[in-house]
């Protein structure tokens, strides 16, 4: 009852819904860190070491790392009562509201409840995560953001989050002179695979920065992209 009525109208962007997705119920087994904007439906899926509240803090505080921004993109998260989310308010303490759904009121946070079930058409329940690479992971976060939604009048979540992205200004240089050299040593790797041996680069946006206006455009596969919400990830070695 907490949560503003206009994110509960989805009239504005920057509002998440977050969750893990379990594979296989064992003991150091990893999971899956979800998170659904809920306006855009643009999803994030973070492989994490396990579901205990170190992991979880760990995956957020390296996607706000570095990233004067992520107020802006992030302004609420919504969580159900799990365990693992015992440090979300600590962790995010001035730089997201965090907001906790009712026990048993998984319809508060019906959008990543939605979209969790499209990943289990690929990751079904008992199935071992260490199954699963980094590359096999992101693979499914594309497909799941780059599939036109009728809600959105048949954009794809990455067209949609494009849009707001535009209307954000980026005033922290410090964070463009970062994304250029990740992108310096992303080229590099691809000639000597031992730059990034200790990183696994996300989701990223291709955006020109002139003055202080983020200028949209389209999605490029064929070029890292950069993006203020880019993060960079241990890579995960089980």
């Amino acid at each position: 009852e907490e949560r503003p009525q206009t994110i509960h109208d989805r009239t504005t962007f920057g509002h998440w819904e977050i969750d893990t997705v379990i594979g296989k119920k064992t003991k150091d087994e990893p999971v899956l860190l979800t998170l659904t904007e809920r306006l855009t439906r643009f999803q994030v899926i973070i492989k994490i070491k396990s579901k205990q509240e170190a992991s979880v803090n760990e995956a957020l505080r390296l996607l706000a790392q570095d990233n004067p921004n992520f107020p802006k993109l992030f302004k609420s998260i919504t969580s159900d009562n799990g365990s693992e989310f015992a440090g979300l308010t600590e962790t995010l303490r001035g730089l997201s509201d965090v907001y906790f759904a009712h026990p048993y009121a998984s319809w508060e946070r019906g959008t990543n409840e939605k979209h969790n079930g499209i990943i289990r058409r690929f990751i079904p329940k008992g199935k071992s995560l260490k199954d699963f690479t980094f590359k096999q992971i992101k693979q499914l976060t594309h497909w799941m953001n780059h599939l036109p939604r009728k809600i959105l009048n048949y954009q794809t979540p990455t067209e949609a989050i494009l849009f707001h992205f535009n209307q954000i200004q980026a005033t922290n240089w410090r964070l463009v002179s970062l994304l250029q050299k990740v992108d310096d040593l992303i080229l590099q790797s691809a000639k000597a695979n031992k730059i990034l041996k200790h990183f696994e680069i996300f989701d990223r946006f291709k955006f020109i920065l002139t003055g202080d206006t983020v200028q949209k455009l389209k999605p490029n596969p064929e070029l890292y992209l950069k993006a203020i919400t880019m993060s960079a990830f241990p890579r995960e070695e089980i």
